[in-house]
């Protein structure tokens, strides 16, 4: 080889380097996937979004992208649906997370995360009252699960809604062969997904049956909240699910679910605090009065990312005026709950007065979020 050719040779390699082999698309959809997932510990959504979107585009069927996209559907229809959005958004969000997580089951064999993956299409489903989809759903979790009553007694309810009357009832009684407490279990559940203040005829004989036979402190303080809601929706339907949340009986899940059956989705316009006002004393209540007010702690991720928020709490103000426990009704985001409950929780009242008597009373508070 000349001199010549020799330099050229050698002047080319370093200018190029040397060859790179090309990933692969799995290989360059499993990388991806783990700049979505670092992407989401840090709280830069938008970028996790993109990542994951770039995964399934390269790999349609990604097991661990798939995933990913149905979790973060169905945080962000969660968050609509416990924010301050139009109901027509919240629909909407929650169609795409069904629909992804229909995808996503598509995708992962794995049966634990299949469970998971099923129950969250079944949520959005469920609130956006898609009911027969739901039924198909439930169908294949109880193959998943056969011996998981409440699944059958939601079977049950959702197979009524979707005006399966016949085929409702026939799952019930099917449930009653497998024991007093896989019954029981159904029942509890049908009670609690077909709960409708309209239908008080059929789920109050239902309710005191149950309750009278009910074994499990769990379930038979939720039948106590059902069946108060079904005969009031004032003060104390609210005081017994904040002593449900004081008590901890409930996980998180089971706690939001009672709230959305006894509430049902919040209205994106707020309710004007006049009229709480007006109506709360033409019970002959007196206000509670706020004698210590304290600042909420401003999130540093929030901070970061200038975002500015608001969150309504319900609390209870007890009658020695101090306050709690609180519940999270709305936010703009999650990301300024804990610091509105805290800061809720710091305050102190006059407490609410009938007949010159202290009370306790559950009191809806706003928490403000503003960067100065």
């Amino acid at each position: 080889m000349s001199r010549t050719l020799v330099v050229a040779w050698a002047a080319a390699l370093l200018l190029t380097g040397p060859a790179r082999a090309k990933k692969s698309p799995q290989a360059a959809a499993d990388a991806l996937v783990e700049k979505a997932r670092a992407a989401l510990e840090s709280r830069q959504l938008a970028a996790a979004r993109w990542y994951v979107d770039s995964a399934i585009k390269k790999v349609p069927n990604h097991a661990d992208a798939q995933f990913l996209r149905c979790s973060m559907d169905i945080a962000d229809a969660d968050a609509a649906s416990h924010g301050f959005v139009e109901r027509k958004k919240v629909t909407e969000d929650l169609k795409v997370a069904a629909d992804s997580c229909g995808q996503a089951t598509e995708s992962n064999q794995d049966p634990a995360r299949r469970a998971s993956i099923l129950g969250f299409r079944l949520r959005a489903l469920l609130m956006r009252e898609s009911w027969d989809d739901a039924v198909t759903v439930l169908e294949a979790l109880i193959v998943a699960a056969p011996d998981d009553g409440r699944l059958v007694g939601g079977y049950a309810a959702t197979l009524d809604r979707a005006g399966r009357a016949d085929e409702s009832r026939a799952a019930l009684e099917r449930a009653a062969t497998r024991g007093p407490e896989f019954d029981r279990a159904a029942r509890f559940e049908y009670i609690w997904d077909r709960f409708d203040r309209k239908d008080d005829a059929q789920l109050r004989p239902m309710i005191d049956t149950l309750r009278a036979e009910e074994t499990d402190l769990r379930r038979r303080t939720v039948l106590d909240v059902l069946g108060g809601a079904l005969t009031a929706r004032d003060e104390s339907v609210l005081l017994g699910f904040l002593r449900l949340v004081d008590t901890a009986t409930l996980n998180r899940p089971e706690l939001d679910k009672l709230w959305l059956t006894i509430e049902g989705l919040p209205e994106a316009k707020e309710e004007d605090p006049s009229e709480v006002s007006a109506r709360l004393e033409a019970k002959g209540i007196q206000l509670p009065v706020v004698r210590k007010k304290v600042a909420p702690a401003y999130p540093e991720v929030a901070r970061e990312h200038r975002q500015e928020g608001k969150v309504v709490v319900l609390a209870r103000i007890n009658a020695d005026g101090t306050v709690g426990p609180a519940w999270i009704v709305r936010a703009t985001s999650p990301v300024f709950a804990q610091s509105a409950i805290e800061a809720v929780l710091a305050r102190r009242y006059t407490p609410a007065r009938r007949l010159g008597e202290a009370i306790p009373l559950p009191f809806t508070i706003r928490v403000d979020f503003r960067l100065r």
